[in-house]
């Protein structure tokens, strides 16, 4: 009978694993719908150019706030987004200034205080005072919300509100035919929420960040690369117990368009450790790996994995995530494409007497229309499961989409 049990949770873990690598996107489609491209001229006065953009989505959800498996009755949703965004691309010489902005109104409508409305400021100017040498300063305000049952913090009436400031720059020093070139920079993150500050107080922190890349070109578009990443965690409350620093050595080997693939290898040690001694710290093997193969002009399959420590987000002193995906995207005609996306990922919660485990599974299917030149329209299909030790952690999710593109 123990034998049955373990063949049975063998072969359930096989099939998601199966699924997950080999099978996705429609949903995914929203983040990658010009695959076919639209005809993007933009309308341009002087030496501005505006990029405007409308998405309309109407989605429905049968398990928006994720409640678990053992619920028989679940929360769904029909949901409706209006997201407007423009881009503005200034041209200053041999420099650039963009500001962008992205807005996300959505509409929940089997309960209107879930309903959001989200903002994205950006702006960023581009100096590029050699072929060997230029500089990016990047300055941009977040404001946004966490979905109910998103995390694992106290869900409340309304959904938690938050604001993220991001300001910061990135150099380099050597161009594309140089045989050696240094990548450094330095940012600073701030997140604040602005309400249900009961359930979120905890949640805050300032984040500053560095990092530092060295690549040396040991053929034409190959280069090794090595470097490290550091960041610093600061808390607003509980800042003894909770503030870390964490950093990721790493080295690799980066290259593009030789042959039929590009890609970017980092692996490492990753380590995270914290101010109070008490907390459970962080070591070990860890990497960031993303490759393209375009058998075909038409059509290309997108590989990544990667492990890192994550911040907790009510429960435990850090998690520890392995995540993989594999996309194929494919161009069936000059108006009609797919998108098909699988992953599968680990979370296991460190911490004093913490020992959950969750495997997470999303697949996605998607399919693009090009309309016109201007116009597209995207149908999507996702399937999420968690698969958790903690039995109130697992959950079931469908989605479908259909969307609707304009753009100049």
């Amino acid at each position: 009978m123990k034998v049955d049990s373990c063949k049975s949770s063998c072969l359930k873990k096989f099939l998601i694993s199966f699924c997950s690598v080999f099978f996705a996107v429609l949903l995914g489609m929203v983040d990658n719908v010009q695959a076919i491209g639209l005809e993007l001229e933009g309308i341009q006065k002087g030496n501005v150019t505006f990029h405007p953009k409308l998405i309309i989505t109407e989605s429905y959800n049968d398990n928006r706030y994720l409640d678990p498996s053992t619920v028989s009755t679940k929360t769904s949703s029909w949901v409706t987004e209006e997201s407007p965004s423009f881009e503005a691309v200034v041209e200053l010489g041999k420099h650039d200034l963009t500001v962008s902005y992205d807005g996300t109104y959505g509409q929940v409508h089997s309960s209107s205080t879930d309903n959001y409305m989200d903002h994205d400021l950006k702006t960023a100017i581009v100096f590029d005072f050699r072929r060997w040498l230029g500089v990016e300063l990047k300055l941009g305000r977040k404001w946004g919300h966490d979905e109910k049952g998103a995390n694992d913090s106290v869900d409340s009436t309304d959904p938690n509100e938050h604001t993220t400031d991001n300001y910061g720059f990135e150099a380099r020093i050597g161009g594309d035919e140089s045989k050696g070139k240094i990548e450094f920079g330095a940012s600073k993150l701030d997140l604040d929420y602005t309400n249900n500050s009961t359930n979120t107080n905890g949640l805050e922190y300032s984040k500053l960040s560095s990092n530092g890349s060295l690549y040396w070109e040991i053929m034409p578009k190959t280069s090794l690369l090595t470097g490290i990443l550091y960041s610093n965690y600061d808390y607003v409350i509980n800042s003894v117990a909770a503030d870390s620093d964490e950093a990721f050595y790493f080295a690799g080997l980066d290259w593009s368009a030789t042959g039929k693939t590009s890609g970017n290898i980092k692996i490492g040690y990753m380590e995270k450790i914290f101010d109070d001694n008490s907390r459970d710290d962080y070591g070990g093997f860890s990497w960031d790996i993303s490759v393209k193969w375009e058998p075909l002009s038409y059509s290309n399959f997108v590989l990544m994995t990667i492990r890192s420590p994550g911040e907790p987000t009510g429960v435990g002193d850090h998690i520890v995530r392995d995540i993989s995906s594999l996309a194929w995207n494919h161009e069936w005609s000059d108006i009609l494409f797919t998108k098909i996306q699988g992953s599968y990922g680990t979370a296991n919660y460190q911490g004093v007497g913490q020992s959950r485990e969750d495997e997470e599974s999303v697949v996605d299917l998607g399919v693009g229309y090009k309309i016109n030149r201007w116009g597209m329209v995207n149908f999507g299909y996702s399937y999420s499961e968690r698969d958790s030790n903690v039995n109130a952690n697992d959950y079931t999710q469908n989605k479908i989409m259909l969307m609707f593109m304009m753009a100049l």
